[in-house]
């Protein structure tokens, strides 16, 4: 079995995203892939969160769009049609739940590890989903 993890900056944006794909079809064998948020979305999820919690929901939003704007056109590495599609369906369908997310942390001005944990971890399911 071969285990590949790319870090944020493997995964920062379409051109590192190719690199990825060359070095994964390189390896061969169909290794297990692992990536992590793009390049600084983590920071900026912890943050949209905790704009949301302080009951700033303007920079919240500007955050929200930002990162849902940035990982659409990180997506536009997909050149299949099909799957672009698909692809930018399920990251609408990520942000919109985040979205929800966010709005519920406005009104509980809730921060705690559980909810932090939730927000930061669409980073990954994103980017995992436009990598794979």
């Amino acid at each position: 079995m071969v285990v590949l993890k790319f870090g944020g900056t493997s995964v920062a944006d379409r051109e590192a995203i190719r690199r990825l794909v060359d070095i994964v079809a390189a390896a061969g064998l169909r290794p297990i892939v692992v990536v992590s948020a793009l390049g600084g979305a983590t920071d900026r999820l912890l943050a949209l969160a905790a704009h949301a919690a302080a009951g700033d929901a303007a920079g919240a939003d500007k955050a929200l769009v930002e990162l849902r704007e940035r990982h659409l056109e990180v997506a536009g590495v997909i050149t299949d049609p099909v799957i672009h599609g698909d692809v930018s369906a399920a990251l609408h369908t990520e942000f919109a739940e985040l979205e929800r997310v966010v709005s519920a942390l406005g009104v509980l001005r809730d921060t705690s590890p559980k909810w932090m944990d939730a927000v930061a971890a669409v980073g990954e399911l994103c980017s995992s989903r436009i990598v794979a």
